[in-house]
Parts: structure tokens; C-alpha cells; sequence
């Protein structure tokens, strides 16, 4: 019987990989180099606008008028969702498994992911409607139906997104909870405090989310920036080979050492893009249901924020992660497994506390995701 499930499993993560994996690896891909072609490559061209107008001025005014929310505090509740154990851990699965030259293909998915990101959250913006409250609501569930007329969409989006957000936000508590493990904590009792904690934030309902992510999303951002920052300041003499070896082994592959799998062309594409897709969570729509609550004159106002959005999630924090792997040559150490490899290239360069700031970045990333993904659901 065992051997018989065993089979049974290769069997089905052979035909997901083959069937379902790469092909929504590609229609996301391909979907989101034909939408920036469409739109002009504006995403890229208006890049240096975008952030000036975005994060650029998301302190001069916190708060929208008359108590509604601001660009920047919906922003800050997407980007609660999107910054979680695949922007740390997930990441470090593509060096590991693909090799230097996946984060090439990890920075044609976040590319692709601007143009997707500001398209789903403008259309989301031009569909939202008014609930019985007099709040702003809006996503998938209402663009669906309305800009293509098939109202069964909407309705099919949201029961798959409910299952879809209950797993995902469930994964990320149980990353959380890996981690503490690790450090000695007991299972049981660090599954019960994080969660307790999702229930206090999300039972204050889209209000209480905002005011939580808006001061935790900075905090442990610049925390885990600044830390991935000073690994590869430490270590700014391997840079020039490290960033060398990721346009050297784009098209080739490289056979990882250090007990990892021989990653072949195949491999280094197929893992760079599946985390690339994965860390922003482009194309699912779901976080334009907390964009859509902003107070803006335009849609495009916000659309901005979503082009933000995907740039910082993965061109910045996926990125810094990758070269604080590489510039300390963690990935080739022997012993040094995916789930520890960005700790152990912090470690690596500054220390104890190279570990402390993976660890306090990782539990805030999790926590912060799950809490925005039970709220969405």
C-alpha cells in the first residue's frame, strides 16, 4: 500500500508539473509580455514617475480623506499578502534547484508581473462598486462578470478563491511555525499563538488589516532589505562574479553542488519563473480586492501602486535575496539545504544576527500574509 501511494504521488506531481505547472507558468508569462506590449511598455517607460508618485509620496499623507484609505494603505495590505516565505525561503529553492541562472528567468517573470499587476488592479479599480455600507469593494469576483457579461466567472472565482486563500493562508502559518520549530519552540503552542493572532487582526475586519500592515509591512521590509544589503556589502568583492554567473548560466543550466540536483536549462527556467510568478502572486487578482478599497481619483492612480507592487516584491526583495545567496557562495556549501540558505548566508556574513533578522523577517512575512489571505477569503 505504501509503495502504491508513493507511486501514486510521483504520478501526480509528474502530471501537474506537465499539465497544469507550465503551462500556467507560460499563459502568465506570455500574458503579461502581451499586456505590456498593449499598454505601450508604460510599466517600464513611466518606472522612474510611477515610484516617485507611489512610494515617493506615501508619507506625506497616511490617511485618505474623510477616513477613507489611502493608495499607500491598500498598497501596504497587498503587499502584507504578496511578502511572504517565498520571497526568503522560496526564493532560495530556485538557486538551489535551478542554479545562478534562474534568477534571469525570475527577473522576466517579475517584469511580466508589472504589466499583469497594473493591468488587474486598474481594471479592478474601473469595475469596483459601492456596498450597502458606502464602502468601496471590488477584484475578480466583480470584474469578471461585468467586463466580459459571463456573471458565472465572478461567481466561479470566488468559491475557487475561498478554498485556494483557506490553503495558502494555512501554508504560510505552517512556514511560520517551521521556522520556530527550528529554533526550539514547541509546534503545538506556536500554531496556536499565530493563529490567534491572524483571528485578532482580520476579526476588525479590511480597517483593522490596513492599520496592522501598514505599520508592520515598512518595519520588516526595511529590516530584511537593510539586512540583505549588508550581507552583499560585506561581501561586494564576489558581486561582479556573482552577477556574471546569472546571465552565464541563463541558458545553459549549471549543476549545482552541495548535494542540490543538477539543474539543466530546463530546470533554471522552469524554477527562476515559478518563483518569479509565485512571490507576487500576479494574475491571481486577488490582491486588487484590498487596492480596490483606496480612495483615488483614478484608477490608474492605483494601478501605479500595483506596478509597485510587483517591482518591490520581486525585483527588490527576490532580488536581494538571490545576491546575498550568491555573493557569499552559500549555495555551494555542502549540508546547506533550500529551506536554509538564506539564513545561512546571512549568518555567513554577519553573524548571530544575520539569523535573528531571517528569523524575525520570515515569522512577520508569514504572519502578515496569512492574515491578508484569511481576510480575502
Amino acid at each position: 500500500m505504501r509503495e502504491w501511494m508513493k507511486q501514486a504521488g510521483s504520478l501526480a506531481s509528474s502530471v501537474k508539473k506537465r499539465y497544469i505547472t507550465i503551462p500556467m507558468l507560460i499563459l502568465l508569462v506570455g500574458g503579461g509580455c502581451f499586456l505590456a506590449v498593449r499598454l505601450n511598455m508604460l510599466p517600464y517607460r513611466k518606472l522612474p514617475f510611477i515610484l516617485t508618485h507611489t512610494i515617493g509620496k506615501s508619507f506625506t499623507k497616511s490617511e485618505g480623506s474623510d477616513g477613507q484609505f489611502s493608495g499607500w494603505q491598500a498598497a501596504s495590505g497587498a503587499l502584507a499578502s504578496t511578502l511572504g516565505a517565498g520571497n526568503i525561503v522560496g526564493t532560495a529553492m530556485a538557486i538551489a534547484f535551478g542554479g545562478p541562472g534562474s534568477v534571469f528567468w525570475l527577473w522576466i517573470a517579475g517584469l511580466a508581473a508589472c504589466a499583469v499587476k497594473y493591468t488587474e488592479v486598474t481594471t479592478a479599480m474601473l469595475y469596483r462598486e459601492i456596498d450597502q455600507k458606502g464602502n468601496w469593494v471590488g477584484g475578480p469576483q466583480y470584474y469578471l462578470g461585468n467586463a466580459t457579461g459571463w456573471k458565472w466567472t465572478g461567481e466561479l472565482y470566488t468559491i475557487l478563491c475561498l478554498f485556494a486563500l483557506f490553503f495558502a493562508a494555512s501554508a504560510q502559518i505552517g512556514s511560520g511555525v517551521d521556522h520556530l520549530v527550528a529554533l526550539g519552540a514547541n509546534r503545538t503552542l506556536s500554531a496556536l499563538i499565530l493563529t490567534l493572532f491572524c483571528i485578532a487582526v482580520v476579526v476588525g475586519g479590511m480597517r483593522n488589516l490596513l492599520a496592522v500592515s501598514e505599520k508592520i509591512v515598512p518595519f520588516m521590509s526595511i529590516l530584511y532589505v537593510g539586512g540583505a544589503l549588508l550581507v552583499i556589502l560585506l561581501n561586494i568583492e564576489n558581486f561582479p562574479h556573482a552577477f556574471y554567473s546569472i546571465f552565464r548560466y541563463a541558458f545553459t543550466g549549471k549543476a549545482a553542488v552541495g548535494g542540490f540536483a543538477g539543474a539543466t536549462l530546463a530546470a533554471c527556467i522552469r524554477w527562476g519563473i515559478c518563483r518569479g510568478v509565485y512571490s507576487n502572486d500576479a494574475g491571481t487578482g486577488y490582491t486588487t480586492m484590498v487596492h480596490t478599497v483606496a480612495a483615488v481619483n483614478h484608477p490608474v492612480q492605483q494601478g501605479m501602486w500595483g506596478v509597485f507592487e510587483a517591482f518591490f516584491d520581486t525585483l527588490v526583495v527576490c532580488n536581494l535575496t538571490c545576491f546575498a545567496i550568491l555573493c557569499t557562495g552559500i549555495w555551494t556549501s555542502p549540508g546547506v539545504t533550500a529551506s536554509t540558505m538564506t539564513a545561512a548566508a546571512f549568518s555567513s556574513a554577519i553573524g548571530t544576527a544575520g539569523s535573528w533578522i531571517v528569523s524575525i523577517a520570515l515569522l512577520l512575512f508569514t504572519f502578515t500574509t496569512a492574515c491578508a489571505q484569511i481576510e480575502f477569503s
